[in-house]
């Protein structure tokens, strides 16, 4: 709550690193409430004792309140009041100079009668037959402390038979009367009738009492005449109870009085006009709103009001709450106003989506349905009406992002994002053509034909091995078909071609025999991929270690059998040619080769076993230095290794232990 004055606000933001700026903001609350005041009661006294006034009359202060503070209470008395009715003002000011006024009736009352002194009594004759006699009165000597106003008599022109009593009336200038008689004959004292009503009547528009003119006279009787009904009521009649006195005088200064109970009512109604609208957010993290300053309604009453309360609940939920302000006056009128206070939940909910999904696609499809999601986790302020999302009833191969969005009960929504990921992990299917056997005569053209496909998405590639020109022997034919999302399965199909030579070898120790007989041959080393000069018999025997074929020509056709690997070399560590050293053998898991120099080039490492199989096949660059040849998974045996250059090719046997 801002006190009245100016408040300078401190404004303070900070940004996600912690960095701040401030700016400040003057507020000033302007203290225009009027104080209430209430007047003491009007009050009457009595002149001084000879004086047409009263002095030191002693006033009781107001009661006043104000929301801030009274700062002086003052009125416009007068020292001397005089006679009749003064209304004083009060007037009481708040510390920041409001103000409000009331007024108090203060009436001065001369109940000292005036002195008046009869002429000796006169007795005169009745007129005969008369109830009464002329005569000629004397007038009496009167004096006042205000002054006289009239000296009168209720003598008749005619006084009647009987002794008649002259009533000399002096009256001062306040209405007050004295009187002195003298006996004329008969005097009339047959004093008069007054009867008096109760009146209720109602405050003046705007005013807290009303005019005493609105009095009916009551009325009176007398036997011979009323001089005068007279009333002591002031002249604005507060609101509340007050008692007039009524006078009735006859002719001869008989008096009478009576007492009429006037009641004034306030039956207007205060007016007031309440604080604007107003449109808030919930507090943090809840659905309502506490601490609401409503303001304060603009209020006014022509008597004075005693309170402004309102029914506004200590905690507002979301939505319009109607507050209804009832001011009430200090005669118990009521007047409202209503004041709309509407609670804005603008706090959107939380979600946090379920992690992220892969799953296969369905069997023999392009797509996955019935995927588990799992369900996000979602929170709000208020309450949570929805959780949605857009997730399709089949989800293709591939990533689809699935919106989740949660609504709450006031229309703010928020969303997250899952991943499903839908993986094709199904090998396409193939099928290969049938076998072919078919004759040649060194080298052939096959018609493969095309072997059957089929994928659950879709086959991207189908491609094979097989030569433009198959050789003689059996060659077998890799088909590979491959899916758009990358599996891919295969078969093998067999092509045999049977060729029309016999390149039958057959080898007794180192010596090589072909079968054929009858036709032309030609020895050739396999691991140099070069003739042997000189080896043209049916029969030849290395005189070094390598991999022997022979070409066989034979009826107009020529083919090469298959190689045979012959060892002429022992087993010991051993120098080649000075320039390479293989140890330790035996080895059981690795031996060295160790180069004294730098054969140029690329050379190549191969290791062969005893049936011509090539177990390890390795590839260097200008060998130099020492290179490791790993034996692991071999089968304790003897085998041959090779070192092939562009030099020439070495070789050596190596023995493979446990």
């Amino acid at each position: 709550t801002f006190p009245i004055g100016t408040t300078t606000v401190t404004w303070t933001a900070t940004d996600a690193a912690g960095n701040t700026a401030t700016g400040t903001q003057l507020v000033t609350v302007t203290d225009n409430e009027a104080p209430a005041i209430v007047c003491p009661s009007s009050i009457t006294v009595n002149t001084d004792l000879g004086v047409c006034g009263a002095s030191n009359t002693s006033l009781t202060p107001p009661t006043s309140t104000d929301n801030c503070g009274i700062a002086s209470s003052t009125n416009d008395a007068p020292p001397f009041f005089s006679t009749g009715t003064t209304n004083v003002t009060w007037t009481v000011t708040d510390i920041h100079g409001n103000v409000a006024t009331c007024s108090q009736a203060v009436t001065v009352v001369d109940n000292e009668s005036p002195v008046i002194i009869c002429s000796a009594d006169v007795t005169v004759n009745n007129d005969p037959n008369l109830c009464s006699a002329a005569t000629t009165l004397i007038t009496p000597f009167a004096s006042d402390n205000c002054g006289i106003a009239s000296i009168t008599n209720n003598a008749p022109g005619i006084f009647p038979v009987g002794t008649t009593t002259v009533t000399w009336t002096a009256r001062d200038i306040i209405g007050n009367a004295s009187t002195c008689t003298q006996l004329v004959t008969v005097v009339d004292v047959e004093v008069p009738t007054i009867s008096c009503v109760s009146a209720s009547l109602v405050a003046d528009a705007g005013q807290c009492g009303t005019s005493s003119a609105a009095l009916v006279t009551p009325a009176t009787f007398d036997n011979c005449s009323v001089v005068s009904v007279t009333n002591n009521a002031p002249a604005n009649l507060p609101v509340g109870t007050t008692t007039v006195t009524w006078t009735v005088t006859d002719a001869s200064g008989n008096t009478a009085t009576c007492a009429q109970t006037v009641t004034v009512t306030d039956n207007e109604v205060p007016v007031i006009t309440c604080p604007s609208a107003m449109s808030i957010n919930p507090d943090a993290g809840s659905c309502t709103a506490s601490n609401v300053l409503l303001g304060t309604p603009v209020t006014n009453d022509n008597c004075g009001v005693a309170s402004t309360l309102n029914n506004a609940p200590a905690i507002f939920p979301t939505g319009n709450t109607t507050v209804t302000w009832t001011v009430t006056d200090t005669h118990g009128n009521t007047a409202t106003c209503s004041q709309v206070i509407t609670v804005i939940d603008n706090i959107i909910p939380t979600i946090t989506c379920p992690a992220s999904v892969s799953v296969n696609a369905d069997a023999g499809l392009c797509s996955a349905s019935n995927v588990a999601l799992g369900n996000p986790i979602a929170t709000d302020n208020c309450t949570v009406v929805s959780v949605t999302n857009d997730a399709p009833p089949v989800f293709s191969v591939g990533s689809t992002t699935v919106t989740w969005t949660v609504t709450d009960g006031n229309g703010n929504t928020s969303s997250c994002g899952q991943t499903v990921t839908v993986t094709d992990n199904q090998r396409p299917s193939i099928s290969c053509p049938s076998n072919i056997s078919q004759n040649g005569c060194g080298s052939a053209v096959v018609n493969l034909g095309t072997p059957v496909t089929s994928d659950n998405c879709a086959v991207a590639t189908l491609t094979n091995n097989a030569p433009s020109l198959f050789p003689i022997g059996v060659t077998s034919v890799l088909w590979i078909v491959t899916d758009v999302n990358g599996n891919s399965d295969s078969c093998v199909q067999v092509v045999t071609i049977t060729s029309t030579v016999d390149t039958a070898v057959t080898r007794n120790n180192n010596t090589l025999t072909a079968h054929a007989s009858g036709a032309s041959y030609q020895w050739f080393n396999c691991s140099t991929n070069t003739n042997v000069s000189g080896a043209t018999g049916q029969s030849y025997t290395p005189n070094a270690t390598g991999s022997y074929a022979v070409i066989v020509t034979q009826g107009g056709c020529r083919d090469t059998s298959a190689c045979f690997n012959v060892i002429v070399v022992g087993i010991n560590n051993i120098e080649l040619t000075g320039n390479i050293k293989v140890f330790p053998n035996p080895a059981s898991e690795e031996i060295f080769i160790q180069l004294t120099g730098t054969i140029e080039g690329q050379s190549t490492v191969q290791l062969f076993d005893v049936e011509g199989r090539l177990v390890r096949d390795l590839s260097y660059e200008n060998m130099s230095g020492t290179y490791t040849i790993s034996l692991d998974n071999l089968e304790s045996a003897l085998y041959e290794l090779r070192v092939v250059t562009a030099q020439g090719m070495w070789n050596t046997k190596v023995l493979k232990i446990k």
